[in-house]
């Protein structure tokens, strides 16, 4: 080791200088490059996971709003049931409550489109006008014309028939 301080070896001793630098400098830019790298994967896997979480969130949503559907579809059913037994207040709870459900669906983040959660609200606002209708009816002592009804629950019906095909084509 005497010879690194050996004034004659000072170019030996320079030259080896400048090779370990050299040296430092590749492995430093070498060490930087890989964990830029890691970096960028890092960043597309966490991207990936935001995408996978946003996807089940939808899928999730989805399948709140295809029970949402179903369930509307058997309040239909009770509201069938009610206008043949003229049990008024069952019709208006049936239609109040599948109202609500359309506000849920048309508010949630399932696969249904911007056409039909507008529907979905139009459908509701009808669907309270109905409530109104019979409620003044029952009110005044007048006659419900039940073939409307049965019209409205049709109506409703084909709505719910186009959102559950809907959210079944985007679940596949």
């Amino acid at each position: 080791m005497a010879w690194l301080f050996d004034p004659q070896s000072a170019a030996d001793v320079g030259a080896y200088s400048l090779i370990a630098s050299g040296l430092g400098v590749l492995l430093s830019v070498l060490g930087f490059a890989v964990a830029l790298r890691q970096l960028s994967r890092a960043t597309t896997a966490a991207e990936a996971a935001t995408r996978a979480v946003g996807d089940l969130k939808v899928k999730l949503a989805s399948i709140d709003a295809a029970s949402e559907i179903f369930a509307a579809e058997v309040l239909l059913k009770d509201i069938d049931a009610a206008l043949a037994s003229e049990d008024w207040k069952q019709c208006v709870d049936a239609y109040d409550a599948i109202a609500r459900k359309f506000h849920r669906i048309a508010c949630s983040d399932s696969l249904i489109g911007e056409q039909s959660r507008a529907t979905f609200l139009r459908e509701a606002d009808q669907v309270t006008e109905t409530i109104q209708r019979i409620q003044l009816s029952v009110k005044r002592r007048s006659v419900i014309n039940i073939s409307r009804q049965r019209a409205t629950t049709r109506r409703i019906d084909q709505v719910l028939v186009t959102a559950r095909a809907e959210i079944r084509s985007g679940l596949q």
